[in-house]
């Protein structure tokens, strides 16, 4: 069962059109001609379809988010672009192929490396090869949107047994509780999405100094664990909710790690009085932030916007929905209030109103 993408508008009638684009204005960041020249002087022609695939897929993703508004400018500007690269946009289009597969789990509530081997527990929806180890690991060359739901398991125990991070798309539904022991990369971007019910460990993160946002939409737990290198690129982009948490930990204990956390939405809720916390991200030992600020985003269950204030003491005093972000050696945790509605607010002074109305008239 295909799960949606939370929180992003999708221009499919775009996309593929579109994805020309992202050759030009996003090298920077998924480097594309880089790796499209690097696999021609090798004549390795798979190594090239799998880095093109991997850009593609993080092209899509950037341009799903593109604001209403910047697409009249982005499609005048792709058109032209289209009218002096057609022929390459053919052949790069035909060479990495334009469809993306969907690998949905159907080998059962157990997940183990073996199964995950095994071609007979996928179900692929598109015209693809079963290789490899599997779908996302490491040379399968199996890219696409990897679903899972209702498994429990470890996958990856052995050598050269690697989750690929550099362009990974994961689902985690129904009670799902995985864990990886190692990703490797996270170069081209990647999305995680975790529902309510389910949770995530990835023991060992390994490699990649660059590269996209790894988008997290995670309303159940994530672990990381850091190990040999620390996580470069854009880092992560977490969207926790009203019911996610983020644990990250240090497998390689001989030396500080760095994480890396540009933003966080969430929703907070709970009473309609006084201050209240919630951990966002929990921090192990030899874990540090790095220098990247992170913004943050919150609404209340209403979907009310809250504001930022500076201190505890202003939020003490604060009369519309606020919050206070504290960000420490213990990780990352939001002070709140939560003020009554306007509407709540007359309705009980009116009833007060009308209490003692009723006293006079006794």
């Amino acid at each position: 069962m295909r799960v949606e993408k939370q929180g992003v508008i999708k221009h499919e009638i775009f996309i593929k059109a579109l994805l020309i684009y992202n050759f030009i204005t996003l090298t920077h960041k998924n480097l594309i001609f880089y790796n499209f020249y690097a696999c021609i002087s090798i004549n390795n022609p798979v190594s090239l379809r799998q880095q093109l695939r991997a850009g593609l897929s993080a092209s899509r993703r950037a341009w799903e988010r593109v604001p209403l508004h910047e697409l009249p400018i982005l499609l005048t500007h792709t058109l032209l672009v289209l009218i002096t690269m057609k022929k390459t946009l053919i052949a790069l289009m035909a060479l990495a192929g334009m469809a993306s597969a969907d690998y949905v789990w159907n080998g059962g509530s157990e997940v183990n490396s073996d199964k995950w081997k095994d071609s007979a527990n996928w179900t692929i929806d598109a015209e693809d090869t079963f290789q490899g180890n599997g779908p996302g690991m490491t040379n399968s060359n199996m890219w696409g949107n990897i679903y899972i739901s209702g498994a429990t398991g470890s996958v990856g125990n052995e050598d050269n047994f690697t989750l690929e991070g550099w362009s990974l798309d994961l689902y985690l539904t129904n009670g799902t509780n995985l864990t990886f022991q190692r990703i490797q990369k996270f170069q081209g971007g990647a999305y995680i999405s975790i529902d309510e019910t389910s949770a995530l460990t990835i023991y060992s993160y390994y490699g990649g100094n660059d590269g996209g946002i790894v988008t997290l939409d995670n309303k159940g737990s994530f672990t990381l664990g850091y190990s040999l290198r620390t996580q470069g690129g854009e880092g992560f982009a977490m969207n926790l909710y009203d019911t996610g948490i983020v644990t990250l930990q240090a497998q390689n204990t001989g030396r500080m790690n760095y994480a890396k956390v540009s933003s966080i939405t969430a929703q907070l809720t709970g009473i309609k009085e006084g201050i209240q916390e919630r951990v966002l991200v929990n921090k192990g030992s030899m874990v540090s932030f790095d220098n990247t600020q992170t913004t943050y985003a919150f609404t209340d269950a209403n979907g009310i916007t809250m504001t930022a204030v500076d201190s505890l003491e202003a939020l003490a005093e604060a009369t519309a929905p606020s919050y206070f972000v504290t960000k420490d050696d213990s990780g990352i945790k939001v002070s709140y209030v939560l003020v009554p509605e306007p509407t709540t607010a007359t309705l009980s002074l009116l009833a007060l109103a009308g209490l003692a109305a009723r006293r006079r008239r006794r």
